[in-house]
């Protein structure tokens, strides 16, 4: 007679893999009801949409003499984004902006000298007296021909140097932070900006000479120092 065959029991490890796959599936039902749920929300509710335009942008000066301590004013600020509306009248084309971030890198500018920077948070709030900048000077010099001497401010939101400012002509001439450089030195502001496409003009202009209507450009506002990469006049 043959012998009687045995009935096996399923092992543990066969019925943890089978309760792993059984699990697997279910993660995948569920992933794909989740998925469908979205895709549906997605097709029937639009997304946001904020029509307001929030930009970062840099503006490099390349110093083409030596500048002494120096104001870079409201009026500065306003001057890095001009559109010319016509060949001697130029508007703002951003609502408000602020400063992220102010760099300075001077060079051994020749045989013999010495690179130098220095610069200074001067903001101050005239009418209640709060949210003033502190006047501290920062100052650097080269150590060698291979490194620049290099100082840089972050301005804080509540701090004039930081916070926002519209395009207006209201206190155009306030004092920002002081600035100066040696010859064949860099300076990069940074700043955040508000397009004017939502709000009406503001009524900042500025005089210009011989631009072209419709052009943007960036106001020089020290003979020494030039505007890198854009449209200077």
């Amino acid at each position: 007679m043959e012998p009687q065959k045995q009935n096996r029991l399923p092992s543990v490890k066969s019925l943890a893999n089978s309760m792993q796959r059984s699990s697997n599936l279910r993660l995948k039902n569920v992933k794909r009801e989740d998925n469908s749920i979205k895709k549906s929300l997605v097709e029937n509710v639009p997304p946001h949409f904020d029509s307001q335009v929030l930009s970062q942008v840099r503006r490099r000066y390349n110093s083409t003499g030596a500048i002494s301590v120096s104001n870079f004013t409201l009026g500065n600020g306003h001057d890095a984004f001009l559109v010319a509306t016509t060949n001697i009248l130029a508007n703002s084309y951003v609502y408000a902006w602020r400063i992220l971030k102010v760099c300075i890198w001077a060079p051994i500018p020749g045989a013999g000298a010495i690179g130098s920077c220095s610069l200074q948070a001067a903001g101050f709030d005239s009418g209640s007296n709060n949210f003033n900048d502190l006047t501290v000077n920062m100052v650097d010099t080269t150590s060698s021909y291979d490194t620049a001497a290099f100082v840089q401010i972050h301005p804080q939101l509540t701090e004039p140097m930081g916070s926002w400012h519209y395009t207006v002509t209201n206190n155009s001439t306030g004092n920002l932070f002081n600035y100066s450089m040696t010859q064949s030195a860099t300076m990069d502001i940074t700043f955040e900006c508000i397009m004017n496409v939502v709000n009406p003009v503001t009524n900042y202009t500025r005089a210009v000479v011989g631009a072209t209507a419709g052009t943007l450009y960036v106001h020089t506002f020290n003979a020494n120092l030039v505007p890198f990469g854009v449209n200077s006049i």
